[in-house]
C-alpha cells in the first residue's frame, strides 16, 4: 500500500467521506455489500485519476488504520482530561 502524504490523506477522507454507505450504520445502503463494494471501487477509481494505484483490500486496509488513528487520539485525549491534567498539559495532537 502506498504511503499517503497530508495532503492526500486529506483526499482520501474526502473520498472517504462522500461514500455515506461507507460509514454511515444509520442507513439501509451500509448493510448492502454490493453498495459498499461499489463504493470502494469508485474509491479506487478516484485515487487512480490522481495517479495512486490502490485495490480494494488496500483501501479498506487505509480506512481501518484510519480509524483506529482516530480512536487512538481520542482515548489519549480523553485520558488526558480525565486525569486532572492542568489545561496545558492536555494531550493535543
Amino acid at each position: 500500500m502506498p504511503k499517503l502524504s497530508g495532503d492526500l490523506n486529506l483526499k482520501f477522507v474526502e473520498l472517504y467521506r462522500e461514500e455515506e454507505c461507507l460509514w454511515n450504520a444509520s442507513i439501509p445502503s451500509y448493510k448492502n455489500k454490493s453498495m459498499r463494494d461499489t463504493s470502494l471501487q469508485k474509491i479506487c477509481a478516484e485515487l487512480n485519476t490522481i495517479g495512486i494505484q490502490m485495490t480494494v483490500n488496500e483501501v479498506k486496509n487505509k480506512i481501518k488504520n484510519l480509524r483506529a488513528t482516530y480512536c487512538q487520539m481520542l482515548s489519549k485525549i480523553e485520558k488526558s482530561t480525565r486525569s486532572g491534567a492542568g489545561a496545558n498539559e492536555e494531550y493535543k495532537p
